[in-house]
C-alpha cells in the first residue's frame, strides 16, 4: 500500500492525473497517514485546494469510513502546523479542510453509528478543535482562534476541552500570552506580580483581575465535565497562582498527580513549587521542584527552579552548583521545555499525541 501511495504521490506532482485519479490520490494519503503521518502531512501541504476538494467529495459520496474522515482530520492538522506564518492563510485553508471533513463523519454518525462512535466522535471533534485554535493562538491570530473555539463548541458542547480554550483566550486578554513572564523566583518578584496584577500596568492589559476570574470559571466548567482534566486542572493552578489564591493545592493534588501523564505531573510539581515559594515554605518548595527535576531532568525551568529552592532553604553553595548545571547544553531530544509549552497556552504533546494515535488505528 505505502509504495502504491508514493507512486501515486509521484504522478500526481508530475501534473499527468486526472481529476478522479488526484481523488484517488487523495483517498491513498488518508491510508498513508497510518504508517507515515510525517510525510502524509508534506504532501497534503503541497496540494492544491481544488485536488483537496475533490478528494474530500469523496468521502462525503460515502467512500470514507469514520476511522479514515479522523484520520483526514489530523492530516489536515498536522498540514496545517507545517503551513503557519504570521499570515496563516494556508494554514487556514487545512484547517477548513478539517472541519469540512467532521462535519461529514457527524452526518454519518448521525445515520448510522452506535452512541459509543457517536461519543468518541464526539470527543475527537472537541479535542480537534482545541488542537486547532490553539496552533492559530500561538502564531498571533488571536481573532481567528475563537471564531474557531466558538463554532467548535456549537458543534461539541460537552467538550471540556473548548472551555479550557476559552479559558486560554481570556488570558490572553489580559495581556498573558507570550510576552507575559512566569512565576519562577515569586519568592523574591511576588509583590511586583500581585501590584501589575491590580493595577493593569506593564505586562498586564485593562482589568487582568477580572479576565483571570473568568478564565477560572472555564476551567471550572470544563473539570465539571471532566473531573480528571489535566489541561484545566493545571491552568486553573496557574491562574490561581496569579491571584494568590491557595486553592492550587486544591487543582492539583497527589492523587491527581499520581494519574496523570509525564507531562502533566512535571507541570503539577512546579506549579505547586511556586505556590510553596510564595507561601515562603521552603522545604515544601525544594520537595516540589525535586520531583519537577527527576521527572525531566534536562529541563532547564525546573534547574533553575531548584536552584531557585536551594537559595530559598539557605543551601548556597548548591544553588550555585545547580545554576552551572543549567547553563549546560541540553542533550535530549526534546528541544522545548514543557514549561514554554504550557506559558504560551499550546496544546500540551500528551494530548496531540493522543489524537494522532486515535487517528492512526487501523
Amino acid at each position: 500500500m505505502i509504495v502504491r501511495t508514493l507512486l501515486a504521490i509521484g504522478v500526481l506532482f508530475s501534473g499527468a492525473v486526472a481529476s478522479g485519479q488526484s481523488a484517488d490520490v487523495y483517498l491513498q494519503l488518508l491510508h498513508l497517514y497510518r504508517d507515515q503521518p510525517a510525510l502524509a502531512a508534506q504532501t497534503v501541504a503541497k496540494l492544491s485546494p481544488q485536488i483537496i476538494d475533490r478528494g474530500i467529495q469523496q468521502c462525503r459520496s460515502g467512500r470514507c469510513s469514520l476511522q479514515q474522515i479522523r484520520a483526514g482530520a489530523m492530516l489536515h492538522a498536522d498540514a496545517a502546523e507545517l503551513l503557519i506564518g504570521p499570515l496563516g492563510y494556508a494554514a487556514r485553508d487545512q484547517i477548513r479542510s478539517g472541519r469540512e471533513l467532521l462535519q461529514i463523519a457527524a452526518n454519518i454518525s448521525a445515520i448510522d453509528a452506535t452512541p459509543g462512535d457517536v461519543k468518541a466522535l464526539a470527543s475527537f471533534g472537541g479535542r480537534w478543535y482545541a488542537l486547532t485554535a490553539r496552533l492559530l493562538l500561538a502564531h498571533g491570530h488571536f481573532q481567528v482562534a475563537a471564531e474557531l473555539t466558538v463554532e467548535g463548541r456549537i458543534r461539541y458542547p460537552e467538550s471540556p476541552d473548548l472551555f479550557v480554550v476559552l479559558g486560554l483566550l481570556t488570558e490572553w486578554r489580559a495581556g498573558l500570552g507570550i510576552d507575559a513572564g512566569d512565576l519562577r523566583g515569586y519568592a523574591v518578584r511576588g509583590e511586583l506580580f500581585e501590584r501589575e496584577l491590580a493595577t493593569g500596568t506593564a505586562l498586564y492589559r485593562g482589568n487582568a483581575g477580572g479576565y483571570l476570574q473568568t478564565a477560572a470559571t472555564e476551567y471550572r466548567r470544563a473539570i465539571a465535565l471532566d473531573p480528571a482534566h489535566a489541561g484545566a486542572r493545571l491552568r486553573l493552578a496557574w491562574v490561581h497562582l496569579l491571584t494568590g489564591d491557595r486553592r492550587v493545592w486544591e487543582d492539583v493534588p497527589p492523587a491527581f498527580i499520581q494519574g496523570a501523564s509525564r507531562e502533566a505531573q512535571f507541570l503539577a510539581h512546579l506549579l505547586r513549587g511556586t505556590a510553596a515559594e510564595h507561601e515562603r515554605n521552603a522545604p515544601s518548595t525544594l520537595a516540589e521542584y525535586t520531583a519537577a527535576r527527576s521527572i525531566v531532568p534536562d529541563s532547564q525551568t525546573a534547574c533553575v527552579a531548584m536552584s531557585s529552592a536551594q537559595a530559598l532553604n539557605g543551601q548556597l553553595g548548591d544553588a550555585r552548583a545547580t545554576v552551572a548545571e543549567c547553563l549546560k547544553p541540553v542533550t535530549s531530544a526534546q528541544t522545548v521545555d514543557a514549561w514554554t509549552l504550557f506559558r504560551l497556552g499550546l496544546m500540551d504533546a500528551t494530548t496531540t499525541e493522543g489524537l494522532r494515535n486515535e487517528a492512526r488505528r487501523p
